[in-house]
């Protein structure tokens, strides 16, 4: 807090707060880092002029995600806290986009549960919803069940093409980028990064005839708490 003992007449000073706010609508926030805005009543002394960043949110459910998680539900009834029973109750919270669930991974009567976010790394709002869903859903008898965030591990790539037809290095970019993604998509916190898998990818594109990946060298290992995320994918011709 500011106050006349902290500031000196005539001083300028720059504050950052964090504060929570409420979107009118729901869904995923979009980039939102250091957009000029304007303080509509200020305090006297305040300048108008604000930097704000916000960051958070996420997109309703989709049907083809709740059909999934119903369908999962009548496949696999609640059995008093199995492995599936946490990985449903961690889906259940709005803000989670998948779980991946750890037993006895601490000791005995202890399960871990790893959470991403709608954009990779999910908020502390949203772990804290989890753990605290998670504690009123597990049995008693439960030790210990703790709510991790997965860290993203990105991976960006460099991979070299031949070509055939009339397909050109930057008309193929999206189905190339698209088949790695579906790559990317199975990988679960401490998957490894296999390039044979990724090249198969690859040569199945329509207008691959060959595909080497230059960068990465080889293949990756992640931490259990980390999982590979696609970045940057760069092409060149062979």
């Amino acid at each position: 807090m500011l106050t006349s003992e902290t500031a000196s007449h005539g001083e300028q000073l720059q504050v950052m707060q964090v504060v929570a706010c409420q979107a009118q609508k729901p869904g995923l926030i979009p980039s939102c880092q250091d957009v000029l805005a304007k303080l509509v009543a200020p305090p006297i002394g305040i300048d108008t002029n604000v930097l704000l960043t916000i960051t958070g949110g996420s997109n309703v459910e989709t049907d083809a995600s709740l059909l999934a998680r119903l369908l999962d539900y009548m496949r696999d009834p609640p059995g008093g806290g199995t492995a599936l029973d946490y990985k449903r109750w961690a889906m259940e919270v709005p803000g989670v986009s998948k779980a991946y669930v750890y037993p006895l991974r601490r000791g005995i009567g202890t399960v871990d549960i790893v959470i991403t976010g709608e954009n990779g790394t999910p908020s502390t709002e949203v772990i804290t919803m989890a753990q605290s869903h998670i504690d009123t859903m597990r049995p008693v008898t439960a030790r210990s069940a703790v709510v991790f965030a997965a860290t993203p591990f990105i991976v960006n790539m460099e991979i070299g093409l031949t070509l055939s037809g009339s397909e050109t290095l930057q008309t193929i970019l999206p189905v190339v980028k698209d088949a790695l993604q579906h790559v990317y998509n199975d990988y679960e916190p401490g998957s490894g990064v296999v390039l044979s898998h990724l090249i198969a990818a690859l040569t199945s594109v329509p207008g691959v005839s060959d595909a080497v990946i230059i960068s990465p060298e080889s293949n990756i290992t992640a931490n259990p708490v980390k999982i590979p995320i696609l970045g940057e994918v760069r092409l060149r011709g062979l």
